[in-house]
């Protein structure tokens, strides 16, 4: 087996080539991401997934595909925390419109459960939000649990806050009734101040009395504080476990048991291995030796090797010997190796179709515009109905436009796989996303088809989702219409949403009827977006009236959004009211009270007035005392003066301290200035410091590069081999000798699948050869 520091060695070989091969690198990613993915074995939901690879746009339309609120409510908020750093306000209008989508819930424990999702995902990146949404929930217990999670992901970053908070959740905690409510609320306080005051912790622990939670509570507590007072953690350990061995459901004592023990594993490893012992449930056993293995790896290697390879379990056995070969690779890096070979060995056994499904439905969405018989013929090979019918409904979409008669086809077929699917709640989601491919395929002519699938589908949620993507897709093409298909709409939220689209779409040639329908939105938040996006939509056409529909905008941030929008509309051919009304839009935003609102909107403003004056702009983003939103204003005025002024952009970008934040501005200046400027781009792009944004960059520059070259046509003589027909053929000389070096660069750095995006612009026949490969595999 091909170690994977020997595939590295190789793609490293391959990008110092002049002319590197990028079928064989990325064939070596795709195989280095396997082996990756056989030793973590880690699962995570799909829309999170999809954001983490770049592609929030993806992300949010999967997150809002799901039918069960409070599941979609979650998925919002994890894509938020995802997205927060590169785009924080998209993230805010995500977690704005998961807190909507959560308090829409008509059941009120499932509204609490969902808005403590929203909570938790997001309590990091946007604190002040998240204690915002954590005040409106009715639940005191969940209300407490809330703020303690936010008193946690805020203790390092905002100590104040976190002792506020975490006071506030323990007096919210104290006056709930019941045993185990109040034990649970305080048991996630006593965790939340344990490492700033592990006395105040330990007391708050020891006053609870229901016993599981009083374990958990010890648990917690002990975690934090074993290596600073290994003696106190001791004496917690033996009371919890104590506490455990009193509970008599046998489930919620292995939970407990469990959590002892992993707590106690780094300190006192044989005894944690006892008490692992004595627990019953097999796979629970196998995650507390693995979680004991893991603690141990760097004190006890041989104990730790010894201990994994007791456990049944394939899936936990691997990735205890993976975690044990990393944690001694710098010790004794032949042991290492040998335990990672085994854990490979063992991996390989291990079947994940779901990793498998989605690595095809990546490069279905990859060749479809370029390739599209190829990209049926993948999207044939999956066997899961619903996935197959959501590959051929992304075909259909990506070949509306070129194809649409084709594209109908596609997708009347993925209704028909639809609809063998027996899980009601799995057909209705599938139908879902083939109504958006029928309905973007062609509006003018299959909207009503698309409308008479969504009415098909029978849970009420989901298909107003439906309806309201038809009226998305056809609002530009049949205006009156979607207004129609609109007031069918009973859900409140999904009815608001379709009212907006329509107003949007009708701004341009009917402006004062847009303005009318957005007035009758009954949903406050989405009214005022309505009105932000009309004025917006008419500021170029009648700027004065789109200053007057901005200045009827009730909510000061949406207000200064719109004015902001306006001066960005009319900055190049009207500059002196351009100015008037970026100072208009000034004037607002600092009125808003909301610390996090008020950056986001002086953001916005920085990022209009850019092009036209680009010092105010930068003084305007320095007066932004919230950093990630200085960050992002900072980044969002380097982009924008790239093109005219690239040295000062790259110089802003380098100002800017959050290094995430600095990647990303670097990176999207290198990929604005690639066209003109290819080599100071790769200079640039090849600082950036974290490895994903840089192959991010690196790929967005090859792509800007390519599609500038002169010689896309030129024959090389080179020769490639593909699987599927092994004849030697000649093959199509990429666009430029740099667009393919970064590109090899990029899949050194990063997953296989991000680079691929690039391939239709710099190498479309290394491209099909990878659709050949993974056709072979399936066949």
């Amino acid at each position: 087996m091909i170690a994977l520091a020997e595939i590295g060695a190789v793609q490293q070989h391959i990008c110092d080539q002049p002319d590197p091969n990028l079928l064989t690198t990325a064939r070596l990613a795709r195989y280095r991401d396997r082996l990756h993915h056989h030793n973590t074995n880690i699962p995570t939901t799909l829309p999170v997934l999809w954001a983490e690879l770049g592609q929030p746009d993806r992300a949010e339309t999967l997150a809002r595909t799901i039918t069960d609120p409070v599941q979609q409510a979650e998925a919002l908020g994890a894509v938020a925390t995802v997205i927060a750093t590169n785009d924080p306000n998209r993230a805010g209008h995500l977690i704005e419109h998961a807190a909507a989508v959560a308090r829409n819930i008509a059941d009120l424990e499932q509204q609490v459960g969902a808005l403590l999702e929203v909570v938790t995902a997001v309590a990091k990146t946007a604190p002040d939000r998240a204690e915002a949404i954590a005040r409106t929930i009715t639940g005191l217990d969940h209300q407490a649990w809330a703020l303690a999670d936010i008193a946690t992901a805020t203790a390092e970053s905002d100590p104040e806050r976190a002792g506020r908070l975490a006071e506030h959740a323990e007096a919210v905690a104290r006056t709930i009734t019941s045993a185990q409510q109040q034990g649970h609320a305080l048991r996630t306080v006593a965790a939340a101040v344990a490492e700033t005051d592990p006395e105040h912790a330990e007391t708050i622990a020891r006053t609870i009395t229901h016993p599981e939670q009083q374990t958990w509570a010890l648990r917690a507590v002990m975690a934090t504080i074993a290596k600073t007072d290994p003696e106190r953690a001791g004496r917690l350990a033996e009371r919890a476990e104590a506490i455990a061995r009193t509970i008599s459901d046998p489930e919620q004592q292995t939970w407990a048991l469990r959590a002892v023990a992993t707590a106690i594993a780094k300190t006192d490893p044989e005894h944690a291995e006892t008490i692992a012992r004595t627990i019953t449930h097999p796979e629970q056993q196998a995650w507390t030796l693995r979680d004991i293995a893991t603690a141990i790896a760097e004190s006890d290697p041989e104990h730790a090797v010894a201990l994994a390879r007791t456990i049944t379990d394939p899936a936990q056995q691997a990735q205890a010997l993976a975690d044990i070969a990393t944690a001694t690779a710098k010790t004794d890096p032949e042991h290492a190796s040998r335990l990672a070979e085994h854990a490979e060995a063992i991996a390989r056994t291990i079947t994940n179709p779901w990793q498998q499904t989605q690595a095809r439905r990546e490069v279905v969405a990859a060749i479809a515009k370029v390739d599209p018989e190829h990209a049926v013929a993948l999207a044939r090979t999956i066997t899961d109905p619903a996935q197959q019918a959501q590959a051929l409904a992304d075909i259909a979409t990506a070949t509306a436009k070129t194809n649409p008669e084709h594209a109908s086809r596609l997708a009347e077929h993925a209704e028909a796989i639809a609809r063998t699917i027996t899980n009601p709640v799995e057909q209705a989601r599938t139908l879902y996303r083939v109504v958006t491919a029928i309905a973007q395929s062609d509006p003018e002519h299959t909207g009503r088809l698309a409308e008479a699938i969504a009415r098909s589908i029978t849970d009420p949620e989901q298909q107003a989702v439906a309806l309201r993507e038809v009226v998305f897709a056809i609002a530009e093409s049949d205006p009156e219409y979607a207004e129609a298909v609109t007031h069918t709409i009973t859900d409140t939220l999904q009815h608001a949403l379709a009212l907006r689209a329509v107003a949007t779409a009708t701004a341009d040639s009917a402006p004062d009827r847009a303005e009318t329908i957005a007035c009758t939105i009954t949903h406050p938040e989405q009214q005022a977006q309505a009105l932000c996006e009309v004025a917006t939509a008419t500021a170029e056409s009648d700027p004065e009236h789109a200053e007057a529909i901005a200045l009827t905008i009730t909510d000061t941030a949406q207000q200064a959004q719109a004015l902001s929008n306006i001066a960005t509309a009319i900055a190049e051919f009207d500059a002196e009211r351009a100015g008037r009304v970026a100072e208009r839009a000034e004037v607002v935003a600092r009125t808003i009270t909301d610390p996090a609102q008020q950056a986001w909107a002086l953001g916005d403003i920085a990022t209009a007035i850019a092009k036209t004056n680009p010092e105010h702009a930068e003084t305007i983003a320095r007066t932004i005392t919230k950093p990630t939103q200085q960050a992002q204003a900072l980044g969002d005025i380097a982009t924008t003066i790239a093109k005219t002024n690239p040295e000062h952009a790259e110089t802003i970008a380098r100002t800017i301290t959050d290094p995430e934040y600095q990647a990303w501005a670097l990176g999207e200046v290198a990929t604005t200035i690639a066209k003109t400027n290819p080599e100071h781009a790769e200079t640039i792009a090849r600082t950036i410091t974290d490895p994903e944004v840089q192959a991010v960059a690196l790929r967005d520059v090859a792509i800007a590069t390519a599609e500038t070259d002169p010689e896309q046509t030129q024959v090389s003589d080179r020769v490639m081999r593909s699987p599927r027909n092994p004849t030697l053929r000649p093959a199509v000389s990429p666009p430029h000798n740099r667009s393919r070096r970064l590109l090899a660069l990029a899949w050194f750095l990063t997953s296989w699948e991000i680079p691929v995006s690039a391939l239709p612009v710099v190498d479309s026949t290394a491209l099909r050869a990878l659709v050949d490969d993974l056709l072979i595999e399936s066949a």
